[in-house]
């Protein structure tokens, strides 16, 4: 099964992939490790705003719980004639309406 981590090292946090990693397979790389995160978008968003004092984001469900909310802020939104749409349009009309709403 594939699995995400989060490996930390001293200048930087970086999203792997690997079934189990331990000591002897990346000890060398990374001297602290995150995870195993269901999804590579959790693994990315703790990677980039895990750590620091966060104190909102401080578990891989917390990870995973706060990228998929920012997701579905980005990209679900409300058409004018009021049906619900996935993109990221600065107005709010769907392909179908393009301009007027013909519902």
């Amino acid at each position: 099964m594939k699995r995400y981590w989060v490996g930390v090292s001293k200048e930087k946090r970086e999203v792997f992939s690997f079934d189990r990693p331990d000591e002897t397979t990346h000890g060398h790389l990374y001297y602290a490790l995150i995870g195993p995160f269901i999804t590579k978008r959790g693994a990315e968003y703790m990677a980039k705003f895990g750590g620091n004092n966060n104190v909102h984001l401080q578990t891989v469900k917390d990870a995973e719980y706060y990228s998929k909310i920012k997701i579905l802020r980005k990209v679900r939104k409300q058409c004018d004639c009021g049906k619900w749409f996935v993109g990221d349009i600065k107005e709010n009309q769907c392909s179908k309406c393009s301009g007027g709403c013909n519902e």
